[in-house]
Formats: structure tokens, sequence, C-alpha cells
């Protein structure tokens, strides 16, 4: 993760000295000088699709990454209007917040628990096991029936002897 951020760190302090450099000596018209080598058809209009396409896919995933809630929309658009002006920085920030963990940055933590609430909720329910397959991997938490539905909008369709029980066990990270 050190050569991560350390990458992420030369990315941050090159583009901002290169793109100073542009906009010193050609200003700030960058848009009608990109769609028309888009509209050209040449290699450097080629080229500038490619990065379009790396930039929209830049944009998305930082939008889903905050469930596309209103701040993760703006700043999905930030990411594609801003490229690596905007990533670099925001990949080196969660990269901190993640305590380096590669799957935390990339997923975040959020996505994955609601992912293994689902895939857990699915388990019991069909097969009416009160054990996670997960059991070794992730350690073990207790909620309330309450609690459960509260954090995670998830109802279990259980037999009603167990929908008694005050406590349900699940496994997750």
């Amino acid at each position: 993760m050190g050569t991560f951020r350390i990458l992420l760190g030369i990315f941050i302090i090159g583009i901002i000295g290169y793109t100073g450099i542009v906009i010193f000596n050609h200003g700030w018209n960058l848009l009608p000088i990109f769609f028309g080598d888009l509209a050209a058809m040449t290699w450097p209009g080629q080229f500038n699709f490619d990065f379009m396409c790396f930039l929209t896919l830049s944009g998305l995933w930082l939008a889903w990454r905050h469930h596309f809630s209103l701040g993760g929309l703006a700043l999905g658009v930030l990411g594609f209007f801003g490229g690596i002006m905007v990533l670099a920085p925001y990949l080196l920030f969660a990269s901190y917040k993640a305590n380096g963990d590669i799957k935390i940055l990339l997923l975040q933590n959020s996505h994955r628990k609601k992912l293994r609430f689902h895939n857990q909720m699915n388990l019991i329910a069909e097969s009416n096991i009160r054990v996670s397959p997960f059991k070794d991997y992730y350690p073990k938490l207790e909620y309330s029936e309450v609690e459960f539905v509260q954090d995670t909008g998830c109802m279990f369709n259980l037999p009603s002897r167990e929908a008694q029980l005050s406590t349900l066990t699940l496994f997750f990270e």
C-alpha cells in the first residue's frame, strides 16, 4: 500500500504541475480541442474517446462507492471532469480511511456488509440453519431482531418458533 500511496502522490504532483503549465501556455480552452479531435476521427480523437471511457468508469465507480447518493453523484461528476486530479487525492484519502485494506478501498465496507447480510438472510431463510458458513472467517456478533432489521432493512421469514428467539446470531466483518 505504501508504494501505491507514493504513486498517487506522484500523480497528484505531476498532474497539478503539468496542468498548470498547459493552462499558462494555452489557457482553459480544453473542451473545443478535446471534442474537435473526437470529431476529426484521428488518433488524438481515438485517444480522447478511450480516455473519456476511463473517465466515465471512474465517475461511475465513485458514485457507486457512495451508493449513488447525492454526494456520490456529485463526486462522480467531479471524477469524470477532474480525472486523476480528483481520483488520486480521493484514493489517497480513502486508502488511509481503509487502513490500507485494498478490499475496503475498492469495494467500500458498507457494500460488502449489505451483501453479506443479504446472503446470510437467504441462507437462513432457505435452510433454517443458524450457523453461518462464514463462521471461521468472520467474527461473531449478536443482533436482536429489531437491531438487525434497523441496520440492514432485511427481515427473515423464519418459522414461528425461531421467530420468537430474542437474538439472531450472524457472522460478518
